[in-house]
């Protein structure tokens, strides 16, 4: 239930560590331990209870309701619940003034809406689906300095209650962290 913030250079191998943490890639040297567990005896447990925030999240051809439920069954979406995600993810103003609301469609690879406003939404998504370890990739790195504040406080907000893993070059999410780690020269150095 910590928050730890991953920081390094571009190409330093940041995002590599995230892919063997969410066991896409398998290590060429060294084990990867969760909670004094070898990742991959705990692998099938482990990756059902991450939600990923890449750097270009997945943006469906569909409603917002669909894309943050990533349910196509209307009848079985909490709408309550996605109301208090919208919410969370600072999606209220922008949903306010969409046609439809979340039934709007928003179009090949979420054309309707900004980049960041991409992002809010899979940030929404992350948090409708409750998982206990979230992986950030640079997740507010196309929003604005308001945004990126709220978010930073929803950080703050469920800081504590789920693992929280963060990697950005902003300083301004950083100092939420508990921890933060350095990738440099295929290492991982713990800076603060």
């Amino acid at each position: 239930n910590e928050c730890i913030g991953i920081i390094g250079e571009s190409g330093s191998g940041k995002t590599t560590f995230v892919d063997i943490l969410l066991g896409l890639l398998k290590p060429t040297e060294g084990k990867v331990f969760i909670n004094n567990e070898l990742l991959s005896e705990k692998a099938y447990n482990f990756s059902g209870n991450i939600g990923y925030l890449p750097q270009e999240p997945l943006v469906l051809e569909e409603s917002i309701k669909t894309n943050i439920a990533l349910e196509q069954d209307e009848s079985k979406i909490d709408d309550k619940k996605i109301q208090d995600c919208i919410q969370k993810a600072n999606l209220e103003k922008v949903i306010s003034k969409l046609p439809k609301g979340t039934k709007t469609l928003i179009g090949a690879n979420g054309v309707r809406l900004s980049g960041g406003q991409n992002k809010r939404l899979a940030l929404a998504r992350t948090f409708y689906h409750g998982k206990k370890f979230i992986i950030m990739d640079e997740a507010t790195s196309s929003l604005d300095i308001n945004a990126e504040n709220y978010i930073a406080k929803e950080i703050e907000s469920i800081k504590g209650k789920v693992t929280i893993i963060i990697i950005s070059h902003s300083k301004n999410i950083m100092k939420h962290c508990d921890k933060i780690y350095e990738v440099k020269d295929k290492s991982i150095f713990l800076s603060k």
